[in-house]
């Protein structure tokens, strides 16, 4: 019993992890964009 509970959350853990990894590539592709922007029109975002 103690055995699959722990396979159960450390199985749980990667699946949170992994989640976690890919939308923080999402919030790095979409914040990464006003970076280009931003150069460009300065008093848009200011």
């Amino acid at each position: 019993m103690k055995s699959t509970f722990f396979e159960f959350i450390v199985a749980l853990l990667d699946y949170y992890c992994v989640s976690l990894l890919s939308f923080k590539e999402d919030i790095f592709k979409i914040s990464s964009f006003p970076l280009f922007i931003k150069p460009l029109s300065p008093n848009q975002f200011l």
